[in-house]
């Protein structure tokens, strides 16, 4: 017997329990604010924001523009209306356009006020829009629910008598709801606003006339801007190439101006990986985008529409210790003018699409403070990347998820950036800022001064040659003196070849010293005469060995070298060859009281090809 089952109606939601999500979203007054600017800030020459207080509660917000063209399509139906809970139009799929869900505007006025009045002029008619959300929420038919519960064509005066420019239209959020702000007073509130939209479209008021409660909004110096600070600037370019079965290959340009370097990573299961370019880094990428091009690999999402940068993503990073804004002691008092500006950024990480401030973001920080005045930015445009790093309708960018882009991007700043920063005056890192600084002249105030006890001197490290070598060029692992502070960071010790560091050698009566602590005599360098260096490695382990030394066709074992420490005046040295990542290289190294815990630490951290003794 055949049975036959109704379809399931389960229909929609109802409009109230919609504006019961919407309240519970995080929307905050800035946020709140911002989705009304989004929507014009591109298009129109002048937005006015006007605040009302009521009992030191916002009653009112009122925001207007000129655009030209106003709600366009408002004669349309459904989800072409732009009045719609999902409108949907080709803009949104535009990067130009900040639009992108269809529903923010609504959403914004939901969670604040009860009431939600536009005037607005399009296609040389008038027309006011009443959605009472109180009313709304009453309505029995769902579909009904969400329609606005007034809607029609009005005369020029009356929209003139509510709107002020000759086009355009005037949103007003009335009775706002206590939850949205705490108590103010108008003077205090205008200052806030003001704080909000500069750190959001710092970048766009320079084009624009932004107005709150009559007070002119002008664009600020960034940190990043700041001839104290931007000579820290360390930049990194992300290269995005897919194929057409959407797998990702990523690649990273560094400049760094404190090394006076530039690198080029890969990033390739979960790891960067240093691809130790010798040739120029752009005629490298060129190459890698033109061979991924042949296996079907394409260029994903450029920040800028031109053949020579072919980046996706720019993240910044600047060290912020030296800047004047600072000499007035400026607090994260709210009543502070520059606030969120010029604050101290606590390795704070900005991210930014299409020039407009989507969220700040907060790095772990170390107890010591260490990173206070560390400032990241990221910069974006696609809007395809911003579904990948996770941004919401409400304008929010969490970096929760855990896909390779957003491994990525937290990787930069801490393994690539992080490291060359240090607010601890007695860090060689900041040793290193502070000695930059001077030599840009920048002038720093005396109480600044680093209090690092290891001193240059105390740097140099001696390496002797049996031969004649005129120049060596050693490229070795960014060294960090903060041994204990960054050990959590930096643990990995297979990663040792991830970031390289030029170093410069000088030969001087068959004394070579360096300008740096060589910490890995695992290295790539070219030379004249690669043989017979001797390295002197600070070192030390307790354990002794146990594996023995294969030299040439013998066996040495640990005893038989401790044997030669009780022989008086007889000076041996014994050359190591080791290799990692397929790079191989002779270390020479004398024994001596350090020889067997030298020797140890080489069998855990490299590949012992052979130990073998030196005739003399």
């Amino acid at each position: 017997m055949l049975v036959l089952y109704n379809i399931m109606d389960v229909g929609g939601i109802h409009f109230k329990s919609k504006c019961k999500q919407i309240r519970h979203s995080n929307y905050t007054l800035k946020k709140i604010i911002c989705e009304f600017v989004d929507n014009v800030i591109k298009k129109c020459q002048n937005i006015n924001i006007e605040t009302k207080i009521n009992d030191n509660f916002i009653y009112e917000i009122k925001i207007s523009d000129d655009y030209l063209n106003g709600f366009e399509n408002i004669q349309n139906r459904k989800q072409n209306n732009p009045f719609n809970m999902g409108y949907i139009r080709e803009g949104h799929n535009n990067d130009e356009e900040t639009s992108e869900f269809g529903i923010g505007m609504k959403a914004a006025a939901i969670a604040c006020a009860n009431k939600f009045i536009v005037y607005t002029k399009t296609n040389t008619k008038y027309y006011k829009i009443i959605m009472n959300f109180v009313e709304m929420q009453e309505k029995e038919d769902i579909n009904n629910s969400y329609n606005p519960t007034d809607f029609c064509e009005i005369n020029e005066t009356e929209y003139k008598k509510n709107h002020k420019f000759e086009n355009g239209s005037t949103l007003i959020l009335s009775e706002i709801r206590k939850e949205i702000y705490k108590q103010s007073t108008q003077e205090e509130l205008t200052k806030v606003i003001k704080n909000d939209l500069i750190g959001t479209y710092n970048y766009y008021i320079k084009n624009i006339n932004l107005k709150v409660n009559g007070e002119k909004i002008a664009s600020v110096e960034t940190f990043f801007d700041d001839t104290y600070t931007n000579i820290f600037n360390i930049t990194s370019y992300i290269y995005i190439l897919k194929n057409n079965y959407n797998k990702f290959k990523y690649f990273v340009e560094n400049v760094n101006p404190i090394l006076n370097k530039k690198n080029l990573y890969e990033y390739e299961n979960n790891k960067i990986n240093n691809l130790l370019c010798k040739k120029n880094i752009t005629d490298k990428i060129k190459n890698i985008i033109s061979e991924n091009k042949k296996n079907g690999y394409h260029i994903f999402e450029p920040l800028k529409n031109d053949e020579t940068n072919l980046y996706c993503i720019q993240i910044t990073s600047t060290f912020t210790k030296f800047s004047k804004k600072f000499d007035n002691e400026i607090t994260n008092d709210e009543n502070d003018d520059d606030k969120n500006i010029n604050i101290q950024p606590n390795n704070r990480f900005e991210i930014y699409k299409d020039n407009r401030k989507y969220c700040d973001k907060e790095i772990s920080n170390r107890n010591n403070g260490r990173y206070n005045y560390s400032l990241h930015k990221m910069e974006f445009k696609s809007k395809k990347i911003g579904k990948i790093i996770g941004i919401s309708f409400n304008k929010d960018i969490s970096l929760d998820g855990n896909n390779d882009l957003i491994e990525l991007i937290k990787e930069i700043i801490k393994t690539i950036h992080n490291k060359h920063f240090s607010a601890d005056i007695c860090s060689i890192q900041y040793k290193n800022l502070y000695d930059y600084a001077v030599k840009n002249n920048i002038k720093i105030k005396n109480n600044l001064e680093p209090k690092c006890k290891k001193n240059d001197n105390d740097n140099d490290k001696i390496i002797k040659s049996t031969k004649s070598i005129n120049k060596i060029n050693i490229k070795n692992e960014d060294s960090d003196e903060d041994s204990d502070e960054d050990s959590d960071e930096d643990s990995d010790e297979d990663s040792d070849l991830k970031s390289i560091k030029e170093i410069s050698l000088k030969h001087n009566n068959n004394k070579i010293i360096t300008e740096n602590i060589i910490k890995d005599p695992i290295i790539k360098k070219s030379m004249n005469d690669n043989n017979n260096v001797i390295i002197k490695n600070d070192i030390k382990q307790k354990e002794p060995i146990t594996k023995p030394f294969y030299v040439g066709k013998n066996i040495i074992t640990s005893k038989d070298i401790k044997k030669d420490f009780e022989v008086k005046n007889i000076q041996k040295e014994y050359t190591i060859k080791l290799e990692k990542n397929g790079i191989e290289n002779e270390i020479i190294i004398p024994y001596n009281d350090e020889f067997i815990s030298k020797i140890n630490d080489y069998f855990k951290k490299y590949n012992v090809i052979k130990v073998m003794l030196n005739e003399k």
